[in-house]
């Protein structure tokens, strides 16, 4: 699916970084709604606590998922704060520093929005996937080894669990139609929650 680009959120090259796997995307963009309001009520604690070095720190993430994302701006205002973290040592200027990031913020955050309503699929379609997933008795051991090797990338924190889970959605979509904790999880990069759905799911298929 075509998504526009807006000068907020740069979807096509994401999409393209990703292989094309819209399933791929849309978690990495909720995830990053998730992570927006936490990122700032966690900042402006830092600076209340003067934890200037924390607040940089958590600034230098913030900006690489901005990049992971393709928001260049909420990217561009990020590097911003996290100089303006650098050049005033020990006395920043926390409201600035909070202003400066939520200036762009503000517009990913709609941008962001609208990109998930159109990546969303429409309800014939979701019912024609549906339609056509096997049933989980075809294919139960494919099921289980794609869980296992989820399992172990979750276990390592590597986020190409992210990719694997796209693909495990796509192939045993009907085994996971009311696994909406593991959903969650992965969408919020949860990943000791999501191993221990990865889990009890496998002890499910194996009772």
């Amino acid at each position: 699916m075509l998504v526009q680009d807006v000068q907020e959120l740069d979807s096509q090259s994401a999409l393209a970084r990703l292989g094309g796997k819209t399933d791929l995307y849309i978690s990495v963009l909720k995830s990053f709604l998730v992570e927006i309001p936490t990122t700032l009520a966690q900042l402006s604690n830092l600076q209340l606590n003067s934890d200037f070095v924390a607040a940089k720190r958590l600034l230098h993430t913030f900006k690489g998922h901005c990049r992971h994302c393709r928001c260049p701006a909420t990217g561009k205002s990020s590097r911003k704060a996290e100089a303006m973290l650098t050049q005033n040592g020990n006395s920043p200027d926390g409201a600035a520093i909070l202003t400066t990031l939520n200036e762009a913020i503000a517009p990913a955050r709609l941008a962001i929005e609208a990109a998930l309503q159109q990546l969303a699929p429409s309800p014939d379609m979701a019912a024609t996937v549906a339609a056509n997933t096997p049933e989980v008795g075809d294919d139960e051991k494919q099921l289980i080894d794609a869980l296992q090797h989820l399992i172990k990338l979750l276990s390592n924190s590597n986020m190409g669990a992210l990719s694997a889970y796209s693909d495990l959605k796509q192939t045993h979509g009907h085994a996971l139609a009311t696994a909406d904790l593991l959903d969650d999880a992965m969408a919020t990069l949860n990943f000791v929650q999501a191993r221990e759905q990865c889990q009890t799911l496998m002890q499910n298929l194996t009772k």
